[in-house]
C-alpha cells in the first residue's frame, strides 16, 4: 500500500511539473511519463509479401513499422496527458524478459493484454489517440541493412518524422487498403517529399534536443522518434547535418548511421553531439518511463585500502571495448554466453565498458542487474558517455565551453551510477585537442581514479602512454592509453591472438625490469573477435576467454588486475605522497 502510495503521489507531481522539467538536470535521454498501464503487441505479423517477390517478414517488416507507430504514439499521448497505457513490443530476447519483468514491479504497472497490430490500431482510434496515417513506401534498394545503398528509398524516414508530429500511424503502401477499412484517412503522403524538403517543412516544429539516425528499413526504435517528435534521417549527406547543426548541443543521436564508424561518429562529435549506438533497441519509450525518479543499483568501485602495497609485479589489465553500444547492452551482452554469461567471466581481473549513464536513462533494470552481478575483481567502466570523439568535439560550433557542459552532464550521472573509470576513443589520442579534453575532464568529472583512452583504429595507437591530468582538487590522475590489442587477424605490430599478446607482455615487463621499472599496461579485448583455444581448437570464443588464455601464457612476474587497480597502482608511483593520503582518506 505504502509503494502504491509514494507511486500516485510521484505521478501528481509528474502532472504538475511541465514536461521540459527534470528531477535530473543533467539527464539526456528524452523523459517519459511513467503510465498506469502496459499491453503488449507483436513486433510483427503474418508473412507479408512486397511487390518484388521478397518476402518482409521478421524484425525487418512493415508489420513491425505499424508497432513502432502505435508504440510511439501511446507513449506521446501519455506525455501529453491524455492516456494512461503504453505498449510494450514483443521479443523473444530473454534480456528484454528481464527488463519487462523489472519495468512491472518498478512501475507497480497493470497489464492489459495482448493485442495484434490492428487491433491497437481500433484501441486507439477509438480513444482519439490516431488521428489518421502517414503513407510510405518499403525500402527495396539493392544491398545490405545499415550500408548506404544508391536507390534506398527514405519515404520511411520521412513518415516516422511527420508521424509524431500528426499523430499517425505508419503504413506501408501495400497496408493502405487494410488501414482504410479499420477506418484511418491518410493524413501525409511521404513518398513525395524527400528527407531535405521534410526537415525544412517541419524544423519549426521538432524536437530539437535529439534525433534518430536509422536505416529506413530497420523499424526499430522509432517509437522512441514518434513519442517525442524528432527527426529521423539517414547517411551523412543533406539534411543530416543541418539536423544536427539545429540540436541544442550536447545531444544524443538515437540510433546508427552508414558508412565509415569513424566518419559518421565524427559528424555528431563536431556538433557537440555523441552516438548512443541504439538501431536495434527496442520498447525504449516503456523502458525510459519514469526513470528520473528512481535510484538504481550502484557499481561496485574497488577500495584502494585493499591492495596489495607489497606485491612489486608488473601489473597489467584486460578491458573488452564497445560498452558504449546501448542496443547490445540491452539485447543479447548479459545473456550471451561469450559475454556476460562467460563462464570465463571472474576467472581473472577485467575491465568491461559499459554505459551505465545511458543504462540509468533509458532502462534501470539493465543497470541494475549490471551492479548486482558484477564480479568481485570486475571494473565497469563508463564509456564516453556517449559514443564521440572528445579530439572533435564540438568543433563545428564556436562555443569552449560545450565540451565543459558535457563533462559536467556525465560526472552527475557517474556519481549516480558509482562508475569511477572514464573511458572513450579518440582520432589521435596524443593531439592537442585530446590532451585538452583530458584536462576537461578531469576538472569537470568528479570521483575519476583515472581514464583509459583508445586511438579509433588502431585502438592500440597511443602505446601505452600515460598522460597526467589535474582534478578538481588540483591531483593529477592518470589517462592510460592502450597497448596493446587482443584482435582477430590484426595486421598491426602490437594486435594479435592471446598468444602473441602474452609474448609482447611479457617482453615488455623484461624491458622494464632491465630498466628496474615496472611496467603498468592495459591490453583492449575486441569485443567481436573470436578466437580458437590452442588446447583445444574446437572452442572458439570472444569476450572474457581470450583474455583467460593470454593471462595464462603471462611470467609469473606479471600480475593481472583489475583496470581501478592498475590505475591506482599508476597514481601510487607517479605521487605516492599524494595517493596514500587520499587512501588514508577513503571512504566506501
Amino acid at each position: 500500500m505504502l509503494r502504491a502510495f509514494i507511486r500516485k503521489s510521484l505521478l501528481l507531481v509528474l502532472t504538475l511539473v511541465p514536461l521540459g522539467a527534470s528531477a535530473a538536470p543533467v539527464r539526456w535521454w528524452p523523459r517519459q511519463r511513467p503510465p498506469k498501464a502496459l499491453v503488449r503487441v507483436p513486433g510483427w505479423g503474418p508473412k507479408a509479401e512486397s511487390p518484388a517477390g521478397t518476402l518482409v517478414t521478421g524484425s525487418l517488416g512493415a508489420t513491425h513499422m505499424l508497432a513502432q507507430s502505435l508504440a510511439g504514439l501511446a507513449a506521446q499521448a501519455v506525455n501529453e496527458g491524455q492516456s494512461d497505457e503504453m505498449v510494450w513490443i514483443e521479443t523473444d530476447n530473454p534480456s528484454y524478459r528481464l527488463w519487462y519483468a523489472g519495468l512491472i514491479e518498478r512501475l507497480e504497472l497493470e497489464q492489459r493484454g495482448s493485442f495484434d497490430p490492428w487491433q491497437l490500431v481500433d484501441r486507439y482510434r477509438k480513444k482519439g489517440l490516431i488521428a489518421g496515417y502517414v503513407l510510405y513506401r518499403y525500402d527495396r534498394s539493392a544491398g545490405r541493412v545499415n550500408d548506404w545503398r544508391p536507390e534506398i528509398d527514405m519515404s520511411a524516414n520521412v513518415a516516422t518524422t511527420v508521424a509524431g508530429l500528426r499523430r499517425a500511424v505508419l503504413i506501408e503502401e501495400q497496408l493502405e487498403a487494410t488501414a482504410k477499412k479499420h477506418g484511418l484517412k491518410m493524413v501525409f503522403d511521404a513518398r513525395t517529399m524527400t528527407p531535405s524538403e521534410c526537415f525544412e517543412t517541419f524544423k519549426d516544429h521538432l524536437n530539437h534536443t535529439t534525433m534518430l539516425t536509422q536505416d529506413p528499413r530497420v523499424p526499430h526504435n522509432r517509437a522512441m522518434a514518434i513519442a517525442h517528435k524528432c527527426a529521423v534521417a539517414y547517411g551523412t549527406q543533406a539534411p543530416v547535418a543541418e539536423i544536427m547543426a539545429s540540436l541544442e548541443s550536447p545531444a544524443p543521436i538515437m540510433g546508427w548511421n552508414c558508412g565509415g564508424e569513424d566518419e559518421h561518429t565524427a559528424l555528431p562529435s563536431r556538433f557537440g553531439h555523441f552516438q548512443t549506438a541504439s538501431n536495434w533497441a527496442l520498447n525504449l519509450p516503456i523502458l525510459s518511463a519514469g526513470t528520473d525518479e528512481y535510484e538504481p543499483a550502484k557499481i561496485k568501485a574497488l577500495d584502494p585500502r585493499n591492495i596489495d602495497w607489497d606485491d612489486g609485479r608488473h601489473a597489467v589489465s584486460f578491458i573488452l571495448s564497445d560498452g558504449d553500444n546501448v542496443q547490445w547492452m540491452l539485447g543479447n551482452f548479459f545473456t550471451n554466453p561469450a559475454y556476460w554469461s562467460s563462464s570465463y567471466r571472474g576467472a581473472i581481473p577485467f575491465g568491461w565498458t559499459s554505459c551505465p549513464a545511458h543504462l540509468s536513462q533509458v532502462c534501470p533494470e539493465a543497470l541494475d542487474y549490471l551492479a548486482r552481478t558484477q564480479p568481485a575483481h570486475g571494473s565497469i567502466i563508463e564509456y564516453g558517455g556517449g559514443y564521440h570523439y572528445p579530439d572533435l568535439f564540438g568543433a563545428a560550433r564556436d562555443d569552449p565551453k560545450l565540451l565543459e557542459k558535457f563533462a559536467r552532464r556525465v560526472s552527475g550521472h557517474m556519481q549516480r551510477t558509482g562508475a569511477r573509470i572514464f573511458g572513450f576513443i579518440c582520432m589521435d589520442v596524443d593531439s592537442p585537442t585530446a590532451r585538452h579534453a583530458y584536462k576537461v575532464y578531469a576538472a569537470h568529472i568528479e570521483g575519476l581514479v583515472g581514464m583509459i583512452a583508445v586511438q579509433y583504429y588502431p585502438y592500440d595507437g597511443g602505446d601505452g602512454e600515460v598522460f597526467w591530468v589535474r582534478n578538481s582538487r588540483g591531483i593529477e590522475i592518470p589517462v592510460a592509453t592502450c597497448k596493446f590489442s587482443l584482435w582477430r587477424d590484426a595486421h598491426w605490430r602490437r594486435g594479435g591472438d592471446p598468444a602473441k599478446i602474452a609474448r609482447l607482455i611479457n617482453e615488455s615487463a623484461a624491458r622494464a625490469q632491465a630498466r628496474n621499472e615496472r611496467l603498468h599496461c592495459w591490453t583492449v579485448v575486441h569485443a567481436w573477435s573470436r578466437f580458437e583455444r590452442a588446447s583445444d581448437p574446437t572452442e572458439s570464443q570472444a569476450g572474457p576467454a581470450p583474455a583467460v588464455w593470454c593471462a595464462q601464457r603471462l611470467e609469473k612476474n606479471v600480475a593481472v588486475v583489475s583496470p581501478e587497480e592498475l590505475l591506482w597502482r599508476m597514481r601510487m608511483e607517479h605521487d605516492p605522497e599524494a595517493t596514500k593520503t587520499i587512501i588514508t582518506q577513503y571512504k566506501d
